[in-house]
């Protein structure tokens, strides 16, 4: 999921669609400067080729440190490693198979 945009009310499966807002800027601009209605402009620009990023606090390799140390490990491998919750990798499964994917 290049960004899977979490939290865009989007259904489980959907997939959006991401444009650079600096080529959105422009196409508004260039379609108001020729009295046109942006959208024409907008809808031609390509999507990027973006994933959704599962953080290691939804990951489902996470074992997470309840103590007061917070030392949280992904156990994807044999040996763990030591991950911040706000963490990410290309690995990541979201709990509960929510992966879009």
């Amino acid at each position: 999921m290049g960004f899977r945009s979490a939290g865009c009310g989007l259904g489980a499966g959907a997939m959006a669609e991401h444009i650079k807002r600096e080529d959105a800027i422009k196409a508004v601009r260039h379609a108001l400067a020729k009295g046109l209605e942006p959208t024409q402009y907008i809808e031609i620009i390509p999507a990027a080729d973006v994933s959704e990023v599962v953080r290691c606090r939804d990951c489902i390799h996470l074992l997470q440190d309840l103590s007061l140390r917070n030392y949280h490990s992904c156990m994807r491998l044999r040996l763990p490693q030591r991950v911040n919750l706000d963490d990410f990798c290309s690995y990541g499964g979201r709990k509960g198979g929510n992966d879009n994917e």
